[in-house]
């Protein structure tokens, strides 16, 4: 595999997914929870940049809990096949 590597970002569906189960869930609040800035969030959602490890890390982290399972960085950041 030559090159830089491209990724999907499915934090956007993830997100949506707790968000129907709890109607109070906010990306503001899950920002908060995870340790990361509102506006990092949201870039990061919207696809404007990549995390940095230590901000996938503490998304995941944080999935974790939510989802009360073990959330990897692979299954939010999936690779793009070319």
């Amino acid at each position: 595999m030559g090159g830089q590597l491209r990724f999907e970002c499915r934090l956007r569906v993830i997100l949506a997914e707790i968000k129907a189960k709890d109607p109070s869930f906010t990306n503001e609040k899950f920002a908060k929870r995870a340790g990361i800035a509102k506006n990092t969030l949201s870039g990061i959602i919207n696809g404007h940049k990549l995390p940095s490890f230590e901000n996938a890390y503490k998304i995941a982290r944080e999935l974790a809990k939510i989802k009360g399972t073990n959330v990897r960085i692979e299954d939010i950041w999936i690779v793009k096949e070319e």
